[in-house]
C-alpha cells in the first residue's frame, strides 16, 4: 500500500530502543520535530512556528525509515507513509490522489507525520542535464501544494528520506517546506558497538564472541551491513554444526570474509561534503551514479570568477 498509518495504541515503551549509532540524527529529530509537537503550546506562546518539513538523508541501510517512525512515536504523532516507487507505478491521477488523501489525513486532527520514502524518485532535480526517469510533474506539484498547506494544521509535518540528496527538486528545499536537512552518518566505533549490541540482542552468542574486535573490523558498516553479517554468521554456525546452540567468534570471522561495507570511503567523504551545500548547489549538479567530479564546487566560486572577469 502507498499510504498507511500506525495507530497510537501500538507504540513501543521506548521508541528509540531499536536505533543505535545514529545519535546526532536522533537528537536533531528530537529537538526539531518531537519537542515542537510535544510543547506546541509553548512555541505558540512565543510566536514561533515549528518546522513543517525535514529531509533525512544518508547512505542506504542506515535506518532512515526507522528513525522517522521512532520520531512519530516519541511525539505521539500518527504515521502516514507514502512510497515514491508505488506512486510512480500508479495510473495517471491516482498518485496525486494518494498524496492529497495522505495530507488530508494529516490535517484532520491531532499531530501527524507524512513520511515519503525514496523522495529522489518522486521529485528529482529539474535540469536539462539530469536524467528524469518516470518524473511526474503533476505529483510533484501536488506535493508542493500540500506541503504549503501544512501551515494551516498545527502538529502536521512531512519527512522525506533519500540516499541521493543532491538530486532532490530544489523547490522542495525552500524555507517553509523541507526546512531541516538531517544527515544520518555512517556510525563511528561507538555507534557500531551500539548497533551490534542492539542487533545481536536476540542472538545466542558464544562466550568467545568479542564485540570490541568486531567493531574494529567493521569500519563503515551500516545497520543493513550488520544485519547481513549476523545472518551469515548464524548460517555458518549451522553449517559447522547442525544442532549448534550458539554463534561463535569463528562464525563471525568466516562471515566477515564474505561481507564488506556498502559505503566506500569516497562515498562517505562525498556525503560529508554535501552537508550545508545541497540547497546552494542543487541546480548546478549533473547526472551521476553517485556524486560526479566537480559536483560539490561552491556556487560562490563561479560567481566570484565571473565578477573578476567582468
Amino acid at each position: 500500500m502507498a499510504s498507511k498509518s500506525i495507530a497510537k495504541g501500538a507504540r513501543a515503551a521506548d521508541p528509540w530502543a531499536l536505533l543505535g549509532g545514529v545519535d546526532d540524527a536522533r537528537k536533531r529529530l528530537t529537538d526539531g520535530l518531537v519537542m515542537p509537537i510535544v510543547r506546541a503550546a509553548s512555541l505558540a506562546r512565543l510566536g514561533i512556528r515549528p518546522a513543517r518539513g525535514f529531509l533525512v538523508y544518508g547512505p542506504p541501510g542506515m535506518g532512515k525509515s526507522l528513525l522517522a517512525k521512532a520520531a512519530a512515536d516519541a511525539s505521539g504523532a500518527s504515521f502516514i507513509g507514502i512510497s515514491a516507487p508505488d506512486l510512480l507505478a500508479r495510473a495517471a491521477g491516482e498518485g496525486e490522489k494518494i498524496v492529497r488523501d495522505a495530507f488530508a489525513k494529516a490535517r484532520s486532527g491531532g499531530p501527524a507525520m507524512v513520511f515519503i520514502d525514496e523522495l529522489e524518485l518522486l521529485a528529482p532535480l529539474r535540469a536539462a542535464n539530469v536524467a528524469e526517469p518516470q518524473r511526474n510533474d503533476r505529483i510533484v506539484n501536488t506535493l508542493l501544494s500540500e506541503i504549503d498547506r501544512l501551515s494551516e494544521a498545527s502538529g502536521a509535518v512531512v519527512i522525506g528520506s533519500t540516499s541521493r540528496p543532491n538530486v532532490i527538486e530544489p523547490a522542495l528545499l525552500r524555507p517553509g517546506r523541507l526546512d531541516e536537512l538531517i544527515y544520518v552518518a555512517v556510525p563511528n566505533a561507538e555507534g557500531r558497538k551500539a548497533m551490534l549490541k542492539i542487533q545481536t540482542r536476540r542472538v545466542k552468542l558464544a562466550k568467545d564472541v568479542d564485540i570490541a574486535t568486531l567493531v574494529e573490523q567493521t569500519a563503515r558498516y551500516t545497520a543493513a551491513d550488520f544485519d547481513d553479517l549476523i545472518r551469515r554468521a548464524g548460517l555458518t554456525a549451522l553449517t559447522r554444526k547442525a544442532d549448534a546452540k550458539n554463534v561463535a567468534m569463528a562464525d563471525f570471522d568466516a562471515a566477515l570474509r564474505e561481507t564488506r561495507p556498502s559505503v566506500t570511503e569516497a562515498m562517505e567523504k562525498d556525503y560529508e561534503k554535501v552537508q550545508g551545500e545541497i540547497k546552494q548547489n542543487a541546480l548546478k549538479l549533473e547526472a551521476m551514479g553517485f556524486f560526479a567530479p566537480g559536483q560539490l564546487k561552491p556556487v560562490r566560486d563561479s560567481k566570484h570568477g565571473a565578477a573578476e572577469q567582468g
